[in-house]
């Protein structure tokens, strides 16, 4: 494995070139991240390292395949609860393992992003992230149009969905899982939640800051980590009292962006260099006539002009979450009949947060999509995204590499790489196996590939102050079986030095000039090879 560190040369700090507003190394080269997502939703809250299981772990094992894949980016879950595990109290021990399985994906040129997941808030709604001992005693009402929203299947209470506790006072997740879990995200308890982390009530607010803190402190001095996505998917909470804030981007621009804001201030008190990955809400997309996107609502960035260097803007594209009821009657996945109908979403998703990104003045990474099955629909549902994503320069990573025993996504059973008999679903891995350049020496202008045939084709401007490789990833096996060629095109006709070295193609100049390179690669027929 050295030896391939040593040729693809990723072991520097990534920040965000102001300029490009894309992902760039140390040494110039622009960044293009195709990841995984790892997030342990329970109890210890981190994979298994020490050996292979298909379903929990992240090991030696798991981290040479990732790297064999392609997969450069891993978004680790590093969950609230697990850090603070009594109030003010700090488990030092998990940031530690947490430390150690991120060196080890360093060490294999896979960069991190440290998150902060949630979802639904806490255990006492089904859910997980922030410590239960925040989530005490939350109102069970939406006040007087209660019954008003009831009618329409909205703000029930969790004391009717039948639930049994355990004897920490939590719902049993058995039990959780026998509602579709979006559903709870309408209670009334869910929307006390999140409100109260909005509003500081009890203090919340400063909590939770004091974890960012603490996890930022604690993790500053790690170059393997890319930057902290600090709050997953966050609630457009107080809907009921405030319908205002269900309006697309009104609760970005009111209460949202006043919230990174005062991340990034405890963030960069011990780290100026990590980047922020700020998400909307999720609200900002409807599903009324077919599905709508819309602009995110903020008007400022966490950081202002002087942070353009680190922060992004971050979101997430679910056909399921603007067309819910056929996921539901096909098990979690987009029906194969609704393709096309999902690749319009996705095309609009990416270039209206496109439009969003560059409007703010940052850049633009998808960190989740997916969570589907080895079926042919999960295959469609890869490839609108990857294709929109490859249109716009956008990276990626999928939701999620191992199942990690999730109960609070609609693919739980179906979502890892690994079906339940430890078999590796290869349709949905080849569906991932794009053929891409992880590293450019200078700056991209165009990225494509056709999954079906593995023709790929991209240019790049020639950066004269960049002296590292531009690196190639293909997979030769599930891709190109019976062999590939390759062009290389450079319009001052320049020379480049090419090596390569398993599933990686190298691609330096070694006197660079600004110029346009093009390389294209074909797969080889079966006659051919």
């Amino acid at each position: 494995m050295l030896s391939l560190i040593l040729l693809l040369g990723f072991t520097q700090a990534i920040h965000m070139n102001t300029t490009t507003r894309m992902f760039e190394d140390d040494s110039g080269r622009t960044i293009i991240f195709h990841g995984v997502n790892v997030v342990v939703k329970a109890p210890p809250y981190i994979p298994i390292t020490s050996s292979f299981d298909p379903q929990m772990s992240l090991c030696a094992q798991d981290i040479q395949n990732l790297q064999n894949w392609g997969f450069n980016f891993v978004r680790l879950g590093v969950m609230w609860q697990a850090v603070e595990t009594s109030p003010g109290s700090y488990n030092m021990t998990y940031l530690q393992q947490v430390n150690t399985l991120v060196n080890q994906l360093g060490a294999a040129g896979i960069s991190v992003l440290v998150d902060a997941h949630q979802d639904l808030f806490a255990r006492k709604i089904c859910g997980e992230g922030v410590p239960d001992f925040y989530a005490q005693n939350l109102s069970d009402s939406c006040g007087e149009l209660s019954p008003v929203y009831e009618g329409f299947g909205a703000c029930t209470p969790l004391s009717k969905f039948n639930l049994t506790y355990n004897a920490n006072g939590d719902p049993l997740i058995s039990d959780c899982l026998t509602h579709d879990f979006p559903r709870y995200y309408t209670t009334p308890e869910a929307a006390d939640a999140f409100q109260r982390l909005y509003k500081n009530i009890n203090g919340l607010q400063d909590k939770f800051l004091a974890f960012w803190n603490t996890v930022s402190s604690f993790f500053a001095n790690n170059p393997f980590i890319v930057g902290y996505d600090p709050f997953n998917e966050p609630l457009a909470a107080d809907m009921y009292s405030n319908p205002d804030y269900m309006v697309p981007g009104n609760f970005d621009r009111e209460v949202l962006q006043y919230l990174w804001q005062k991340v990034n201030v405890t963030v960069r008190k011990n780290d100026l260099r990590k980047i922020l990955f700020f998400e909307a809400v999720q609200s900002d997309v409807l599903p009324a006539l077919g599905g709508l996107i819309f602009n995110v609502g903020f008007n400022e960035t966490p950081g202002g002009v002087n942070f353009n260097n680190a922060q992004v803007l971050n979101d997430h594209t679910y056909c399921c979450a603007v067309n819910f009821n056929p996921c539901v009657q096909n098990g979690g996945d987009p029906p194969l009949s609704e393709a096309k109908h999902c690749e319009r979403i996705h095309n609009d998703r990416v270039k209206v947060r496109s439009q969003d990104a560059e409007k703010l003045g940052v850049g633009l990474i998808f960190t989740e999509f997916g969570a589907c099955s080895n079926s042919d629909a999960c295959v469609a549902e890869i490839t609108s995204v990857t294709n929109a994503c490859d249109k716009y320069l956008v990276g990626w990573s999928y939701w999620q590499f191992k199942g990690y025993g999730d109960y609070t996504t609609a693919g739980s059973t179906v979502e890892g790489f690994y079906d339940g008999s430890g078999n590796l679903e290869t349709n949905k891995l080849k569906a991932l196996q794009r053929t891409y350049a992880q590293a450019y020496q200078g700056v991209p202008t165009k990225l494509f590939f056709i999954p079906s045939t593995g023709y790929f084709s991209t240019s790049y401007d020639l950066s004269p102050n960049v002296n590292a490789p531009t690196v190639v990833f293909l997979n030769q096996a599930m891709v190109y079986p019976n062999g590939y060629d390759i062009s290389i095109s450079n319009t001052l006709n320049l020379q480049p030095v090419v090596t390569t070295k398993g599933n990686f193609i190298n691609i330096l100049y070694t006197n660079p000039v600004s110029s346009r390179t093009t390389i294209v690669i074909t797969a080889k027929s079966a006659v051919e090879a």
